[in-house]
């Protein structure tokens, strides 16, 4: 039960309506996540622009940006984030293997050099708050400006996420399984 109510469309007024309509435009829906962020109509809107973006538009690879969003929330100890993303991650096409070493916070075997270079950006990241050159450097031969500057928002944009859940108590479905061997 998370702290504050879901929210759904006839629950706000006109304006948040209206940003209720926009967000179902850009990714389809506004239940989960965006049943809480629905409080802040606007904010809402606008972290599902982000979202779209960097979940739809991205020149990264779906597979490795669902990577990314894995080793993110495992980084962070988010048990909803991994859970949420893991599923899209193996629609996306990333190995079960894979996913169960993302969630132990091991290197997966078998990745790509590019692949590989994604995660520690991210670990690095995560872990130290700042990226050293020989990280960035290798992550720019992979991905180049463009390339880096969206690794570096998604990574930033689902932290913000899950410190946005760890502050509303949000807890995995009912019968959901939790794939991070966390406490939380």
């Amino acid at each position: 039960m998370a702290r504050l109510d879901r929210l759904a469309r006839e629950d706000l007024d006109d304006a948040g309506c209206e940003s209720f309509d926009r967000i179902v435009g850009l990714r389809g829906g506004a239940g989960g996540l965006y049943s809480l962020l629905l409080h802040s109509p606007g904010l809402a809107e606008l972290m599902a622009a982000t979202e779209a973006y960097v979940r739809f538009e991205s020149r990264l690879a779906l597979t490795l940006r669902e990577m990314v969003i894995l080793a993110t929330a495992r980084e962070v100890g988010s048990q909803y984030e991994f859970q949420a993303h893991a599923r899209l991650a193996r629609q996306a096409g990333v190995r079960d293997d894979t996913i169960r070493s993302l969630a132990l916070g091991e290197d997966p075997a078998g990745l790509s050099d590019e692949e590989m270079a994604a995660l520690l950006y991210a670990r690095e990241l995560l872990q130290k708050g700042s990226i050293s050159d020989p990280t960035f450097k290798a992550a720019l031969q992979h991905f180049e400006p463009r390339g880096v500057v969206e690794l570096s928002v998604i990574i930033g944009h689902y932290k913000m996420i899950a410190l946005f859940l760890a502050s509303l108590d949000v807890e995995l479905a009912p019968g959901a399984v939790p794939e991070l061997p966390l406490a939380r």
